[in-house]
Protein backbone atom coordinates (compact mmCIF):
# COMPACT_ATOMS: atom_id res chain seq x y z
CA UNK A 1 0.00 0.00 0.00
CA UNK A 2 1.66 3.18 -1.22
CA UNK A 3 0.23 6.64 -0.71
CA UNK A 4 1.16 10.17 -1.73
CA UNK A 5 1.41 12.28 1.40
CA UNK A 6 2.13 15.85 2.35
CA UNK A 7 2.61 18.02 5.35
CA UNK A 8 3.85 21.26 6.80
CA UNK A 9 6.67 21.69 9.31
CA UNK A 10 7.46 24.88 11.23
CA UNK A 11 10.33 25.75 13.52
CA UNK A 12 12.89 28.24 14.68
CA UNK A 13 16.53 28.22 13.57
CA UNK A 14 18.97 29.80 16.01
CA UNK A 15 22.68 30.16 16.64
CA UNK A 16 21.94 32.05 19.91
CA UNK A 17 22.77 35.41 18.32
CA UNK A 18 20.40 35.27 15.32
CA UNK A 19 17.14 33.44 14.85
CA UNK A 20 14.74 32.87 12.00
CA UNK A 21 11.30 31.30 11.90
CA UNK A 22 10.78 28.86 9.03
CA UNK A 23 7.97 26.94 7.36
CA UNK A 24 8.58 23.82 5.25
CA UNK A 25 5.84 22.49 3.00
CA UNK A 26 6.60 18.87 2.09
CA UNK A 27 5.33 16.18 -0.27
CA UNK A 28 6.28 12.54 -0.53
CA UNK A 29 5.12 8.97 -0.39
CA UNK A 30 4.36 6.44 2.31
CA UNK A 31 4.78 2.66 2.20
CA UNK A 32 2.09 1.04 4.38
CA UNK A 33 2.51 3.94 6.85
CA UNK A 34 5.76 2.34 8.05
CA UNK A 35 8.26 4.26 5.91
CA UNK A 36 7.79 7.79 4.60
CA UNK A 37 10.05 9.74 2.24
CA UNK A 38 9.53 13.50 1.86
CA UNK A 39 10.89 16.38 -0.17
CA UNK A 40 10.49 19.76 1.49
CA UNK A 41 11.45 23.36 0.76
CA UNK A 42 12.36 25.68 3.65
CA UNK A 43 10.87 29.15 3.55
CA UNK A 44 12.89 31.26 6.00
CA UNK A 45 11.75 34.51 7.60
CA UNK A 46 15.32 35.93 7.47
CA UNK A 47 17.24 33.92 4.84
CA UNK A 48 20.32 36.18 4.98
CA UNK A 49 20.95 35.30 8.66
CA UNK A 50 21.47 31.64 7.75
CA UNK A 51 22.96 31.77 4.26
CA UNK A 52 24.74 28.40 4.70
CA UNK A 53 21.46 26.58 5.38
CA UNK A 54 20.01 25.21 2.14
CA UNK A 55 16.35 25.50 1.25
CA UNK A 56 15.88 21.90 0.10
CA UNK A 57 15.25 19.00 2.46
CA UNK A 58 14.87 15.27 1.90
CA UNK A 59 13.73 13.28 4.90
CA UNK A 60 13.10 9.65 5.70
CA UNK A 61 10.75 8.71 8.54
CA UNK A 62 10.34 5.23 10.01
CA UNK A 63 7.23 4.65 12.13
CA UNK A 64 8.34 2.19 14.82
CA UNK A 65 4.82 1.98 16.30
CA UNK A 66 3.52 0.58 13.00
CA UNK A 67 5.82 -2.44 13.38
CA UNK A 68 3.65 -3.67 16.25
CA UNK A 69 0.42 -3.15 14.27
CA UNK A 70 1.76 -5.17 11.32
CA UNK A 71 3.12 -7.92 13.63
CA UNK A 72 6.70 -7.27 12.51
CA UNK A 73 7.88 -7.02 16.13
CA UNK A 74 6.37 -8.76 19.19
Amino acid sequence: MYFITGGLDAGLLTDFSNNSFFVTPKVGFSAASIVRMYYGYHILQNPTDFAKIGNHRISLEINMAAFHNFKIMP
